[in-house]
């Protein structure tokens, strides 16, 4: 009885060692239609500065996509995983009024708010380069 206590004791605390800390991350994924043809993404996880959170490739060049579904692919293939989904419409007022109404000229944009379970911050931003990432990036190099 006390070698099993004492295995059993011994087997908690290498399982504890073992152990790391998951916690869930989010982000923001802003996607702009610019065209119909060309697919833009931003992407805020919080950072302080939002002015380059365009979604750069790993040369610092801008990644297009050629529909929506096909940067859900991209983040859902880096572990993201999707919370919520929404469309913004771009809206104008007429004759300075309250009457509201869809402009066709202006693209869509769609807000997906991610989540992932990560164990580390490079964890979290692994596949994730934006412009001002790259940058601070180039000038450590």
């Amino acid at each position: 009885m006390k070698r099993n206590l004492i295995l059993l004791l011994g087997l908690l605390i290498c399982n504890s060692a073992f152990a790391q800390d998951i916690k869930r991350v989010f982000c923001e994924a802003t996607i702009d239609d610019l065209d119909g043809n060309s697919i833009t993404v931003r992407i805020d996880y919080g950072q302080k500065e939002q002015k380059d959170n365009l979604l750069v490739d790993k040369d610092g060049e801008k990644m297009y996509f050629y529909s929506k579904a096909g940067v859900l692919n991209y983040m859902s293939s880096l572990g993201w995983q999707i919370m919520e989904m929404d469309t913004v419409e771009s809206r104008k007022t007429r004759n300075g009024g309250t009457n509201l109404y869809v402009t066709s000229e202006e693209p869509q944009k769609i807000t997906v708010l991610y989540y992932k379970d990560v164990t580390s911050e490079d964890e979290m931003l692994n596949g994730i380069i934006t412009k001002g990432t790259y940058k601070k990036y180039k000038k450590k190099k």
